[in-house]
């Protein structure tokens, strides 16, 4: 082997070398790339989802605002009756709220238990909402 080849023998296996650890940096960043995405949308739907119910539980609180109002003009034994079902709807809004405040936080892994309860509560908020409505316009 003359000198000249001695000379490029290692540079040929660095050049080898530096593209193969090219090659293997490149899958890791795009393995790493999709993690992110998947984080990424991820953290938009607990987003999305929080805006959604703090949406939804604004109404629901004005609605018991517009209820309280109505419930004033019933007789006193209504009154009495539905606002102690006005209380209870309150209590229900504010662990409905509670449970919210935990979607933003959630690990990816429990996010879908923590959403389930989240809107379990929200719908029983609902249902007691529409059952208070009709005992106050019975």
């Amino acid at each position: 082997m003359t000198i000249k080849q001695c000379l490029y023998l290692p540079l040929a296996a660095g050049l080898l070398l530096t593209a193969a650890c090219g090659e293997r940096r490149t899958a890791m960043d795009d393995s790493q790339t999709s993690a992110q995405a998947a984080q990424d949308k991820l953290r938009h739907e607990r987003e999305e989802a929080r805006r959604a119910l703090d949406k939804r539980l604004d109404e629901i609180d004005k609605e018991l605002d517009r209820m309280n109002e109505s419930i004033a003009k019933a007789s006193k034994k209504a009154q009495r009756e539905s606002r102690n079902a006005l209380a209870r709807l309150r209590e229900e809004a504010r662990e409905a709220r509670a449970k919210a405040a935990g979607l933003s936080d959630a690990a990816s892994e429990r996010w879908t238990d923590v959403k389930g309860d989240t809107q379990s509560a929200l719908r029983k908020l609902e249902d007691g909402l529409n059952r208070a409505w009709n005992d106050i316009r019975k």
